[in-house]
């Protein structure tokens, strides 16, 4: 059997760091959406301007999608990397914000670049790599 001691200290801090998050959710910084999903959508154009004349490159001619900026460039991967399905989710995302036909055929687009991975059997991330993208279609 165990015996549960009462601790004053313990329970005034458990109280303080409840009391603490709270406080901390109610000041939250409120985010300003259409803000946001604006600044996404001048990155990601940003990003399709750049796209093609990257894969112009024949060493980077399989790489299907932006995952990062590294020296000033932005750097592409292949369909394999685990973050692959990224682009296409976001693209996914912004057309389901805006309804805009540009993002609903950009999003197409960079998915049908995933075809040749759902048979990819090196990797536990496949799921992960391509949930984004993904779901957005089903949705």
């Amino acid at each position: 059997m165990i015996i549960y001691k009462y601790n004053k200290t313990a329970n005034v801090v458990v109280l303080f760091i409840f009391l603490s998050a709270i406080c901390n959710c109610a000041f939250a910084q409120k985010i300003n959406v259409k803000r946001q999903f604006n600044n996404a959508q001048r990155q990601v154009t940003y990003m399709l301007s750049v796209i093609d004349s990257l894969k112009q490159d024949t060493a980077s001619a399989k790489l299907v999608s932006p995952r990062s900026f590294e020296k000033g460039k932005l750097k592409l991967v292949k369909g394999t990397d685990w973050t692959s399905g990224f682009f296409a989710g976001e693209l996914w995302f912004l057309y389901q914000y805006t309804h805009k036909e540009k993002w609903l055929n950009e999003a197409k687009k960079y998915t049908a670049f995933l075809e040749d991975i759902k048979f990819y059997k090196n990797t536990h991330d496949l799921g992960f790599m391509s949930i984004a993208a993904l779901v957005m279609v089903i949705a």
